[in-house]
């Protein structure tokens, strides 16, 4: 079984006392002739340092970090050995915000109902042509372009 340790903060580095679950995703475990099962542990933060350390079973568990009236979740991938890790070396879930610029998002389907088929590049670059074309709703003095 491989122990967890870190330390909990808020956004000012001030150390939390957070309650945390470790909620296993993994089990029943089997293994060298044992079976694991229910390996769901809850531990508090010491209330003056933030700090925590706990042992876990090896396998994946959804971590749940409740300080303040607020929660964040995350997953962890605990190893299967008898080593000592910190929280953010078995972090399974990417804790970091990553922007996505917006020219990124494209991938062929708007909400998942209309469908945009792209079209090749034109062999020639685009001609502009000055046109006039009567009727419509613009009056004498409104432009367009």
């Amino acid at each position: 079984m491989s122990t967890i340790t870190g330390t909990i903060e808020d956004a000012t580095g001030a150390p939390l006392h957070a309650r945390i679950d470790f909620l296993s995703k993994s089990t029943p475990l089997a293994g060298g002739g044992i079976v694991n099962t229910n390996t769901d542990l809850t531990v508090r933060t010491n209330p003056t340092a933030g700090t925590f350390s706990v042992v876990l079973v090896g396998g994946n568990y959804q971590v749940v970090i409740t300080a303040q009236g607020q929660s964040s979740t995350f997953n962890i991938v605990v190893p299967s050995d008898n080593l000592t890790y910190t929280i953010d070396q078995v972090t399974a879930t990417p804790l970091a915000f990553v922007f996505t610029p917006p020219n990124t998002v494209w991938n062929g389907t708007r909400a998942g109902h209309i469908t945009f088929l792209p079209l090749a590049s034109p062999l020639a670059a685009p001609t502009l042509q000055t046109g006039n074309y009567g009727a419509g709703s613009m009056g004498a003095g409104d432009q367009s372009s």
